[in-house]
């Protein structure tokens, strides 16, 4: 009787981790795809009172400005960009119009008014900074 408490034992202990093998290997075999597509698509983002709108990709920003009609305008579409990853977001700067932009992304994974920024500095020194509102 007691051989046969073990025999059922360790088939049940064979089965969770064969069970749980399955699990780790379809988790494998998903994750790199969905990381990828995570870094291949586009965060959309704009300031509060909706002065700018960006798409940010993996190389380049995209403005665009809403019109009176409620119409999206590209005012400077496909601006090459230099890009500093850190562990959970990254940090994007440009030049356009004798300005400096810099985007900066705390955590990709929770976007945040508070840590998510866009930073506009002139030749001359001004710098105005506007939260984003990411998605």
């Amino acid at each position: 009787m007691k051989a046969h408490i073990l025999f059922l034992q360790s088939m049940i202990k064979i089965a969770l981790m064969g069970g749980l093998f399955i699990f780790l290997s379809l988790m494998a075999a998903y994750l790199p795809q969905a990381l990828a597509h995570a870094e291949d698509g586009k965060i959309t983002c704009h300031t509060p009172r909706g002065d700018q709108y960006l798409d940010i990709g993996e190389n380049k920003i995209s403005f665009y400005k809403e019109d009176s009609s409620n119409q999206q305008r590209s005012l400077a579409s496909g601006q090459q960009t230099n890009t500093f990853k850190t562990a959970s977001g990254f940090t994007k700067t440009l030049n356009r119009d004798k300005k400096r932009y810099t985007i900066h992304i705390e955590n990709q994974k929770e976007y945040s008014e508070l840590n998510d920024y866009l930073s506009v500095r002139s030749q001359d020194g001004h710098e105005m900074i506007y939260p984003l509102i990411c998605q």
